[in-house]
């Protein structure tokens, strides 16, 4: 049977984990201190095991990336060796300041992209979530603000020649 290691216990995770669970799949949390996030999880989550990031990604053909994207790269990097298995990245790329939270992608362009850089060799695929259950809250994004270099015109159909 295949086994599916979501790295991360947040919302996001949880709520793979849940649809897994429900859908029969082998599943397992990876965390850092697997042993307080095992104890923060609620029924029916907490049948899930939960490990240590490489331990639960050592045994999984599939690893589902469902951190903040700002842990995704420590997240990776603590999961061991990827080799050989189907890599899909669940992250946003979120920024949560004063204002709310904000659309930040990395240079790369998405943090599937980010991924495929620094680890080179995986390849990493992102994975849209689609649907989250009735507990995971749907929150508004405004987009990063970009300064602009210059003001752009649109040609108006009379200045046009």
């Amino acid at each position: 049977m295949t086994t599916v290691a979501i790295l991360g216990t947040g919302r996001v995770a949880r709520a793979l984990g849940e649809r897994l669970l429900h859908a029969g799949v082998n599943v397992c949390f990876g965390a850092r201190d697997p042993e307080a996030a095992a104890s923060a999880l609620p029924e029916p989550l907490s049948r899930i095991p939960t490990r240590t990031p490489d331990e639960a990604a050592a045994d999984a053909q599939i690893v589902l990336l469902a951190v903040p994207a700002v842990a995704a790269m420590h997240a990776t990097r603590s999961a061991g060796s990827l080799d050989g298995k189907i890599l899909l990245d669940c992250t946003n790329s979120l920024r949560r300041d004063g204002g709310g939270p904000t659309w930040a992608p990395p240079p790369e362009g998405s943090m599937a992209q980010a991924l495929a850089v620094a680890f080179p060799g995986h390849g990493w695929s992102r994975a849209s979530i689609i649907s989250a259950p009735r507990s995971c809250a749907i929150r508004r994004c405004r987009p990063a603000r970009r300064k602009r270099s210059s003001p752009q015109t649109t040609p108006t159909r009379s200045s046009r020649g």
